[in-house]
């Protein structure tokens, strides 16, 4: 039985693989990484073909990835991201499930398979969409705001949340859809 777990993964997508081709026995993979920029290691269909190809043991597969320096674009990116993971293979053969988060506050996106890995806070509102249900959410922390929030949903005082004006007009149009969901803690 061979497990591997790879906290603080600063490779590129390409040298990983060439490490993990030296593991075809791997049944369980570990992956944290913060990552300066999105790139392939966030690709659901490159990981698919991997797997397929060079690690057919593997049973358990775990990962947690961050990016700080994406530019928001509503559900566009969502579903670049989460759309390679709603494939037969993630979902039905390998019944691995990921969702994808971005904090607006940190301007952080985050994916990540469940059970996830690694802590995930919600300390901040987010947006999140899920491979088994692609509707964008956005989930709020009342504490964060006007504790009025927490007695009328009608009134919701933004001003001292640091939302770039693109991310606000995002958010008001999850509301106005009812995407929202209120987190309390």
């Amino acid at each position: 039985m061979v497990s591997l777990t790879i906290n603080n993964c600063h490779m590129l997508m390409e040298d990983l693989q060439q490490l993990l081709q030296l593991t075809p026995s791997l049944i369980h993979l570990k992956l944290v990484s913060d990552r300066p920029t999105l790139d392939r290691m966030f690709v659901g269909s490159d990981w698919e073909q991997f797997i397929l190809n060079h690690l057919r043991s593997l049973n358990k597969f775990q990962f947690f990835l961050t990016c700080d320096t994406i530019v928001f674009n509503g559900e566009t990116i969502f579903n670049y991201l989460i759309s390679p993971f709603q494939s037969r293979f993630w979902l039905n053969e390998k019944q691995w499930l990921v969702t994808c988060d971005y904090v607006p506050r940190s301007s952080t996106f985050r994916i990540y398979t469940l059970p996830a890995c690694r802590s995930v806070e919600i300390r901040w509102h987010l947006f999140r969409v899920s491979a088994t249900d692609s509707k964008c959410r956005f989930i709020l922390r009342p504490t964060l705001f006007d504790t009025e929030l927490q007695r009328s949903s009608s009134n919701l005082d933004v001003s001292n949340c640091n939302i770039r004006d693109d991310v606000l007009q995002y958010v008001v149009e999850a509301i106005l859809n009812y995407k929202v969901t209120y987190f309390f803690k």
